[in-house]
């Protein structure tokens, strides 16, 4: 049975499903990160000791390598999504490896940057800011890898299969080894038993993820048999990934600036 819809656009909303569904998404984000903002706001006003985040530990010019980078991945994913218009798949696929590229890039830094902050011991207990920061930060790093993996779910299996397989062992050994060891040094009981729980379902997380995700990628079968439906695909990830740009053009600001 078909679905309607997948290309055609609605005449009520004058979208096609998928462009109304990812704009009803990210109504619901900009409500979880707005709120995640009062509260930076909240906290901000009350404290008695706030100070920027570069007087915190945080470097700039990372910072605003990291943006740099992001911006660059939003160029990138529209030339991915416009080559598909040209039914070019080569060009698609290049811009689009160049949009995983930076998403990669980007984690790899922030990893470094938290690494960093756990050995010189600030943690999200040390200061109010570092409580923000790693909440802000984190979720903003969970949507950037939610991003990748969808954008290379549709850039081919075997690339889907890589990117989680790479990106979760590198979350599993630069983030949960420190946690633990973090939670163990404070004796923080419940965050170790968090942290082992990391220890052992990561690994498991990765081959369960895997294998769905080879078995059930048939985004170049699509492109030959249904070419606009897969291209509205690619643009209805294109708009969450500018979305997940758009967070941080304004978490660096808030965060390394003022």
């Amino acid at each position: 049975m078909d679905i309607p819809y997948t290309v055609q656009e609605r005449p009520d909303t004058g979208l096609y499903n998928a462009k109304v569904g990812i704009w009803l998404f990210l109504a619901s984000e900009v409500m979880l990160f707005g709120g995640l903002f009062s509260t930076y706001i909240v906290l901000r006003v009350g404290s008695m000791d706030w100070m920027p985040g570069r007087d915190f530990g945080l470097s700039v010019p990372i910072g605003t390598f990291n943006t740099a980078v992001l911006i660059l991945s939003s160029v990138t994913m529209v030339m991915a999504w416009a080559q598909l218009k040209f039914n070019n798949l080569r060009m698609f696929k290049f811009f689009m490896g160049l949009t995983i590229l930076c998403g990669l890039m980007f984690l790899c830094v922030k990893s470094y940057e938290y690494n960093d902050k756990f050995h010189h011991q600030h943690y999200p207990g040390a200061h109010t800011f570092y409580a923000i920061y790693f909440t802000l930060t984190g979720l903003h790093g969970l949507h950037v890898l939610g991003g990748m993996i969808v954008n290379s779910f549709l850039f081919g299996r075997a690339a889907c299969v890589s990117l989680v397989t790479v990106a979760l062992t590198a979350l599993y050994v630069g983030i949960v080894g420190p946690l633990h060891g973090v939670a163990t040094a404070e004796g923080a009981v419940f965050m170790s038993v968090f942290a082992w729980l990391g220890i052992i379902g990561l690994p498991v997380l990765i081959v369960i993820l895997a294998r769905l995700l080879w078995k059930n990628n048939h985004s170049m079968e699509m492109w030959k048999n249904d070419p606009e439906r897969f291209t509205n695909r690619v643009e209805v990830s294109g708009l969450f990934w500018h979305f997940v740009d758009l967070v941080w053009i304004f978490l660096f600001p808030v965060l390394y600036l003022l």
